[in-house]
């Protein structure tokens, strides 16, 4: 909504330390609660605070323990600490192309193939594991910035995922504006293809998935150049190469880390967001997070308990494990009980999408959530040391 949501002060009763609820406070202090562009632009006219985070907000109001009680629960989609911190307050990415190294174009489809991280000529192996598939060709020659605008309305008219690329090849690299053609390129492992469960069986020569080393006939004469010679590769100025990728490069160099498995830590990632956090404050944005650590310090002095609940992993420390004895007709002999019928049905895992292997959020730590349990978990033991 575009109005601040208030209640009065009278409405929250004293809740006994020993059943702490939790209690989101939304005081009257202009705060508005909104994730749309088009209310973003009317809050930062107002100099009024967006708040991003939550996709919905319910208030549930009743009588709990002989108190009359309001809960105001939060709902999240999971997004990726990074996506919660654009700009505008918008969590979709910008997509555009972004010119890359060839090797940089496919370290993240073999970072888990442990022959290739060992081996002494990785390009050869890559050649020989890699599957391309020229996806589109353009008729006509066209300059850099136009073959962008091109390559971007191919890729927005279709669903498809894995690397994708565009080679811009010309012919005369020394011309005041220099064309080229475009190759729209699309590159996934053997291992990949054959782990695809919804592979596109496209019965046309541009739709189907080539091995550079076995077909290398089967590729146009550009795209083989450009994969089989280093000397043309890496960017130059006949054959240049483009990703399609986070045009945000903050996110999109912390998001090629985390798919490529560099280790990146949490303090890293919290520092990273926390830098982003300001540069939101000058679009009069605020994320979730800030927005009730002010609630919480607003209240520290009063009668009302403000606590914290997530959804999240639970901490080892609360776990406690053991293992129940039964009694079999030998008292010496004892055997574990079956588990229950509800357990034993579910099914199993489904074998991992290809596109999941594009996605960084399965990280464990990226998550706005796990962002906020980390920063809201060190208060609390801040807070706990200070009053020992």
């Amino acid at each position: 909504t575009e109005k601040a949501i208030a209640f009065p002060n009278n409405l929250f009763p004293t809740i006994s330390s020993m059943f702490k609820l939790i209690l989101l406070l939304i005081i009257e202090y202009s705060y508005s609660l909104t994730t749309t562009a088009s209310n973003m632009g009317k809050n930062k006219r107002r100099n009024e605070i967006s708040i991003v985070g939550p996709e919905y907000i319910q208030v549930l109001q009743g009588s709990l323990l002989n108190k009359q009680v309001s809960l105001i629960l939060c709902g999240e989609s999971h997004q990726d600490a990074i996506d919660v911190t654009r700009s505008g307050g918008v969590f979709d990415p910008h997509d555009g192309w972004i010119e890359m190294k060839k090797n940089d174009i496919f370290q993240p489809i073999f970072i888990e193939d442990a022959e290739i991280q060992g081996s002494a000529n990785p390009n050869d192996d890559i050649l020989n594991k890699l599957m391309v598939q020229v996806y589109a060709t353009s008729k006509k020659c066209f300059t850099i910035e136009k073959a962008k605008e091109w390559a971007k309305e191919a890729v927005a008219d279709s669903e498809i995922y894995g690397q994708v690329a565009f080679l811009w090849v010309t012919q005369n690299v020394e011309a005041r504006i220099p064309k080229g053609r475009v190759f729209l390129l699309r590159f996934l492992s053997k291992a990949q293809l054959d782990n695809d469960q919804e592979e596109d069986d496209d019965d046309s020569e541009e739709g189907t998935w080539i091995n550079p080393k076995l077909q290398p006939n089967d590729l146009p004469s550009p795209v083989k150049d450009w994969l089989f010679d280093d000397d043309i590769c890496n960017f130059g100025k006949s054959h240049r190469s483009f990703e399609w990728g986070d045009l945000d490069l903050e996110a999109f160099q912390l998001n090629r880390r985390r798919l490529t498995n560099e280790v990146v830590s949490s303090d890293e990632i919290d520092k990273i967001i926390e830098d982003r956090k300001k540069k939101l404050h000058e679009e009069n944005i605020q994320t979730w997070d800030e927005w009730f650590a002010f609630i919480r310090k607003s209240t520290e002095d009063g009668e009302i308990d403000v606590d914290l609940v997530l959804e999240a992993q639970v901490p080892p420390w609360e776990l406690s494990l053991y293992r129940p004895q039964y009694s079999t007709t030998d008292n010496e002999s004892y055997s574990l009980p079956h588990a229950a019928k509800c357990i034993r049905c579910v099914s199993e895992d489904e074998e991992e999408a290809v596109e999941d292997m594009f996605d960084p959020s399965g990280d464990g730590i990226g998550s706005y959530m796990d962002y906020v349990y980390r920063k809201f978990m060190k208060d609390s033991l801040l807070n706990k040391s200070n009053d020992k």
